[in-house]
């Protein structure tokens, strides 16, 4: 009943933002509260935030580059070609992720200058392919993050993550298409 109950709210949440009806503060705000909101699922989650995001940038490009900082920046770039490589060789059409380059929840945060990523999830076996761009603080270089994970072992201890340096980004597209094979393929 609750599920439903959410289900019908994030749909109607939805429609507000998306009629273009909601002013940037209004938008801001809806933000903040769906990131706190416990009972909307990840799935869920995103689809608001992609609203979210493709409105504020339509209505108030500060805000949205305040929020989920500046567009098209050259990680960005990189994965969403990477990215359209990889769909030319693999069916990506069972990603229960969507198949796009995405922002991370701690820069939406605030917790994080960049964290750019792709990432593909089997639905059966709950496996996850990620690969990211990412830099936490100032101080911090820019590094790639590639995974393969549970989704239970995500945030935890058990994740096991291959880093590389911005100037191996060939050698960490190989192995996140490595991860990604397996992934598609319930390994």
């Amino acid at each position: 009943m609750a599920n439903t109950t959410i289900a019908r709210q994030v749909e109607n949440v939805l429609g507000m933002i998306r009629s273009g009806d909601l002013a940037a503060p209004q938008l801001v705000n809806l933000f903040e509260n769906v990131n706190s909101h416990k009972e909307v699922s990840d799935q869920q989650r995103e689809e608001v935030v992609e609203a979210i995001q493709d409105q504020l940038w339509a209505t108030s490009k500060s805000s949205a580059k305040k929020i989920f900082g500046p567009r098209n920046r050259d990680t960005q770039e990189k994965l969403q070609k990477f990215l359209d490589e990889l769909k030319a060789r693999h069916d990506l059409s069972q990603n229960q992720h969507k198949t796009k380059v995405k922002v991370g929840g701690n820069v939406l945060k605030g917790e994080a200058l960049i964290y750019d990523y792709i990432s593909y999830r089997n639905s059966e076996t709950k496996m996850i392919a990620h690969m990211a761009f990412r830099r936490i603080a100032e101080e911090d270089t820019l590094e790639i993050a590639v995974k393969k994970v549970h989704v239970q072992d995500q945030h935890g201890a058990g994740e096991q993550e291959t880093l590389f340096q911005e100037h191996e980004f060939n050698e960490a597209c190989e192995a996140f298409e490595k991860h990604l094979t397996e992934v598609v393929q319930g390994i």
